[in-house]
Parts: C-alpha cells; structure tokens; sequence
C-alpha cells in the first residue's frame, strides 16, 4: 500500500492514497463478476447491493449506509466517491461473503489473495506493538483486550463479537486458510488498532 506514515495517539499507522493506489501502483478497484462491471459511481454500487437485498440505511447523514435485513451487517460508505477506498471495498467483500465466493463482487489489485505482484505475503499487525499476527492465539489476546469475545454460532468458523456493537468477526478454523479477505475485515471493525502490510 502506498501512502503516508501519521503518528497519532502513541500510534503510527498507513494512511492510504485518496486514489486506492496498491505498492504496485495498480488502482484497486471493486469489481462485479458475473458482469465483469467495474463500480465507477455510488450509483452503480447501489443496483449491485439492492440487487444482493441491501436497503439504503438513513442513521448517519454523514454517510451512504446500507443494511440487510436478514444479517447485522452495516455498510457504510463517505459521501463522497472520491473517498471510497481499499478499506470500504473489502468491508463490501467481507459483508457479502457468499456471494464472493460465488463470484459477485471481488478486489483486483493484484492475481492471487495473499501475495501480490511482488511476491511478499499480506500480514495482519498490531499497530500499538508493531508485532505480526502469526496463530490464532496471538490475535486472540490482541482481540481480547479491545473487547471481543469468542462467539460460537458457526462450529466451522472461528467468530469474535464485540458486545458494544453488531459486529462480528468470522475466521477459517485453520490459520494457514487466513487470507486478506479475513484481515481487511480484522482492520475495518478496529480501525486504529491493526494494519495489513506486505512482508
């Protein structure tokens, strides 16, 4: 990811480029599959996400939400378009899950998921530490001191629910099986807390 370093709080985190650029200097784009439709506009999203039963959301002026009825899944989106980035996409890919395992909505950056064109594998860090998530048990603690708990609804998943929100975290049991996907969706729920980087 390029972008700037922004020391805040005792933390330094990745601020990302407004453009989505990736380190490879590839624009990340959100692309729907059975079309093969790229999302340029809010407007085309939203025929994409009504389509898969999402509703327009109104709790938040200062965001484009949106919320399925039949999940606790909220989307939430800046006004502006020109705001939209990496982060926002994965939110998309991570909430309609199924669906991109069928092939609906997907990220390109780079071919495959967990190395991009570089060949450096994605990791999941801890911003505060600056230490990499390397099992489960690590990121357990990590999640554990801001709030979640293990949540056991799906015994095929590996799930965290923090109890103050509707969020839900839902992990492959195997950490080897841990892709991006999972860690964009670790990211977004924590926001200053942890980071995706290249290694």
């Amino acid at each position: 990811m390029s972008g700037v370093w922004v020391f805040k709080n005792g933390v330094v985190r990745l601020v990302e480029n407004s453009d989505c650029h990736g380190a490879n200097g590839l624009r990340k784009v959100l692309v729907h599959l059975p079309s093969n439709e790229v999302i340029t506009s809010y407007a085309v999203l939203e025929r994409k996400l009504y389509s898969l039963g999402w509703e327009r959301y109104y709790d938040e002026p200062e965001l484009l939400q949106y919320h399925k009825r039949s999940t606790v899944h909220l989307i939430s989106l800046p006004k502006d378009f020109n705001r939209f980035k990496s982060m926002h996409m994965f939110d998309i890919v991570v909430k309609n899950r199924n669906e991109f395992e069928n092939g609906v909505v997907r990220l390109v950056e780079n071919p495959g998921d967990f190395h991009g064109a570089t060949g450096r594998r994605k990791v999941l860090v801890h911003l505060s530490s600056n230490e990499v998530i390397t099992s489960y048990a690590v990121l357990e603690r990590k999640l554990y001191s801001l709030g979640w708990e293990r949540y056991y609804d799906d015994p095929d998943l590996l799930q965290f629910h923090k109890r103050s929100t509707v969020h839900l975290i839902s992990l492959p049991k195997d950490f080897n099986n841990l892709k991006s996907m999972h860690m964009y969706d670790i990211v977004v729920k924590n926001r200053n807390e942890f980071t995706v980087r290249d290694m």
